[in-house]
């Protein structure tokens, strides 16, 4: 979905890493800023409920969502040079 190719050899079985992320969840903060919105990913609940907070107190509409991570795969060597 990034429209980015990785050879099949770079990735790793997902089926360990999807164990281990089993209900693994996150937290998305959505800020409408003049236009746009900004998404941003927390690991706990404290963080996102102040970045919510400060966007409130600047006259933003934010909201949160639950999210659990569903892993579709894993590179293990990409060097950074391939992307087209």
């Amino acid at each position: 979905m990034t429209g980015i190719d990785v050879p099949a050899e770079l990735l790793a079985p997902t089926d360990e890493v999807a164990a281990s992320l089993a209900g693994y969840l996150v937290v998305r903060v959505v800020v409408d800023d003049v236009g746009h919105q900004r998404t941003t990913v927390y690991r706990s609940l404290g963080p996102a409920q102040r970045a919510v907070k400060r966007a409130q107190e600047r006259g933003r509409t934010a909201h949160v969502t639950l999210c659990q991570l569903l892993p579709v795969g894993v590179v293990t060597g990409l060097d950074g040079g391939g992307r087209g």
